[in-house]
C-alpha cells in the first residue's frame, strides 16, 4: 500500500509511505497524487519516501517506471530522501542516478524520518546557523 499526504511538520515535504506489498500502479497512482501536490504551491517542494515498512520492489523494469515517475515531477520538485531502503532497491536508484542526468542529485538515502529532513535541509542550503531545532540541525561531518 502506498499514502501521500503533506507533512504534518512542513507543507513544503511531502511524504510517501510505502508498507507491505505493492504495485507499479500504487507507485504510479503516488507519482501522480504528489505532482498535484506540488502544483498547488509555488515554492520548492522534496519528497521523503518511507520504504522501512515496505515489502521487496516489484519485478519488471523498475527503473522504467521509476524514470517514469521522475519525468512526472513537476519544476518545483527538489529531492527525494528515500528512508530504509532495502539493498535492491538502493542498487536500482544508484544505477538510475549514473545513467539518467535528470536523475542526479535527486535522490538520497537516509535510515531515519530525522535524518532525511537533515538531508532536505543541507540540500536547501541550511547551515547549523540556521536557527534549527535538535531533530533537525543538520550534522556536519568533521575531517
Amino acid at each position: 500500500m502506498i499514502q501521500v499526504n503533506w507533512d504534518e511538520k512542513d507543507k513544503s515535504i511531502i511524504r510517501l509511505e510505502i508498507s507491505g506489498e505493492w504495485t507499479w500502479e500504487e507507485y504510479h497512482d503516488g507519482t501522480h497524487k504528489i505532482a498535484e501536490l506540488m502544483n498547488t504551491v509555488d515554492y520548492r517542494v522534496d519528497v521523503i519516501m518511507e520504504m522501512g515498512d515496505a515489502g521487496p520492489l516489484p519485478m519488471s523494469a523498475a527503473s522504467l517506471h521509476l524514470h517514469s515517475g521522475l519525468e512526472r515531477t513537476p519544476e518545483n520538485h527538489g529531492v527525494t530522501v528515500i528512508v530504509e531502503a532495502d539493498k535492491l532497491t538502493r542498487m536500482v536508484i544508484e544505477s538510475l542516478d549514473r545513467v539518467l542526468p535528470a536523475a542526479r542529485d535527486h535522490f538520497f538515502f537516509a535510515g531515519s524520518v530525522s535524518a532525511a529532513r537533515r538531508v532536505i535541509l543541507v540540500q536547501r542550503g541550511a547551515s547549523l546557523s540556521s536557527g534549527l531545532d535538535s531533530e533537525t540541525r543538520p550534522i556536519i561531518p568533521r575531517n
